[in-house]
């Protein structure tokens, strides 16, 4: 009953598309992100699992090294999540009015958490965690820009905000554009081969490394598996699964996730250096075979409710995004205390995350509690004249958040300058 009051706000907000099994794909992909960012910070090396009363251990190595894989499932769950009610509601929700509706709701689902991460990040980088931005930099980062004006993220995983929001900025007309053809899938096929065809031209003729497709490259380089996504969401729209076939097709989905991660790794990890065919499409292999696993888990089927629509998956599940977040700040702040120097290489992985781990998910779980859900509300709450200024003009105060931010890392440089 306390987990079905603590998601009660989730359901309400996303225009009746709902299920504990999608929360859980979202748990699942944070965690390969969480568990392969430790790996790293632990040094890397071999990674397996002892069995035990056997003498013989599951080298999970390969696996652990993909973990970027998990962000690619979120790219295609958005596809998926943002897709489906738009095509329920049609194109005639897809006026004026409704675009700009689904903009801001996009906007205070993920500046508020972002904002509060990067205003912690100004403070950390003042005391040594790393170099400070300049005050039009942090503007930038706080307002998804970046990517379009050549700044690098303040923190690794943040280069994937910007391709988010603009995903964005493109799915309602993408939408116009499908649903007033006379084939859906078309439109949407069409762009995972352009996606293809660029990458290809981007890389072979080396424009790669001239800054006007640099500034293109991670949107141009993800759109097929937001595409993907949309297309498993017009697919269960119109052929929803059966729990029979939604397992088997989440079951075929995760095992194919692990066998091409083996099949990957053994093929190595500079497939773009080596000039690899493969590396064109390899992340539309990925975006299919979450696609799968995304459309297997909204059937509802028992595989499903039981690797996913647990209880511990759907909390984690529901804080994810915080955890994405907030992960690689405290592990960058363990970094730089190197608590674990002392441990056996073969343990330290464990000890980075027994050090790391609590402080992320109790950071992430107040973040989401007292930044993130009470947006949540605002969201959807009706307009009220006698509200405070927030709720009446969210997205106004998320700018001034911007601008704020901006003014607080010239003083941080400042003051930083002036002590030194």
């Amino acid at each position: 009953m306390a987990l079905q009051e603590f998601l009660a706000p989730e359901k309400k907000t996303t225009s009746g598309v709902y299920l504990d099994n999608l929360t859980g794909v979202r748990a699942l992909a944070v965690l390969w992100v969480l568990v392969f960012h430790t790996w790293g910070i632990a040094g890397g090396g071999e990674v397996s699992l002892p069995i035990p009363l056997l003498d013989h251990e599951i080298g999970l190595t390969r696996f652990v090294s993909r973990g970027a894989w998990g962000v690619d499932i979120f790219f295609v769950l958005s596809g998926f999540l943002l897709t489906l009610p738009l095509i329920k509601a049609g194109a005639g929700r897809l006026d004026r009015a409704g675009i700009l509706h689904f903009y801001r709701r996009r906007a205070l689902r993920i500046l508020p958490a972002y904002h509060f991460a990067l205003l912690a990040l100004i403070y950390l980088l003042l005391f040594g965690l790393g170099q400070l931005p300049t005050a039009v930099e942090m503007v930038q980062d706080a307002l998804l820009v970046n990517m379009w004006l050549g700044t690098p993220p303040l923190r690794g995983v943040f280069w994937s905000l910007p391709v988010e929001a603009t995903f964005y900025v493109v799915l309602p007309f993408l939408l116009l554009i499908a649903l007033r053809s006379r084939s859906f899938s078309t439109v949407f096929l069409l762009t995972i081969l352009l996606t293809i065809v660029f990458r290809f031209a981007a890389v072979t003729t080396g424009a790669i490394h001239s800054k006007g497709v640099y500034l293109f490259w991670f949107f141009g380089a993800r759109m097929d598996q937001f595409a993907i996504g949309a297309l498993f969401a017009y697919l269960c729209l119109h052929r929803p699964a059966s729990p029979r076939r939604g397992n088997l097709c989440l079951l075929v989905g995760l095992v194919g996730l692990l066998a091409f991660a083996s099949f990957i790794a053994r093929r190595g990890s500079d497939a773009l250096e080596n000039g690899d065919y493969f590396f064109y499409f390899f992340q539309t292999i990925v975006g299919l075979l979450a696609g799968l696993l995304i459309y297997g888990a909204a059937s509802e089927g028992k595989l499903a409710r039981a690797l996913l629509g647990n209880g511990l998956m759907v909390f984690v599940g529901t804080i994810s995004y915080s955890i994405y977040l907030w992960h690689t700040i405290v592990l960058d702040v363990y970094a730089l205390t190197d608590l674990a120097r002392a441990t056996p290489p073969d343990r330290r992985l464990l000890a980075v995350a027994l050090y790391t781990w609590p402080p992320a998910l109790l950071i992430s779980f107040f973040s989401y509690l007292f930044v993130e859900r009470p947006f949540l509300g605002i969201r959807h709450g009706a307009q009220n004249p006698n509200a405070s200024f927030i709720q009446r003009y969210p997205v106004y105060f998320l700018c001034l958040a911007a601008l704020a931010l901006g003014a607080l890392t010239a003083l941080a440089r400042f003051t930083h300058q002036f002590n030194h």
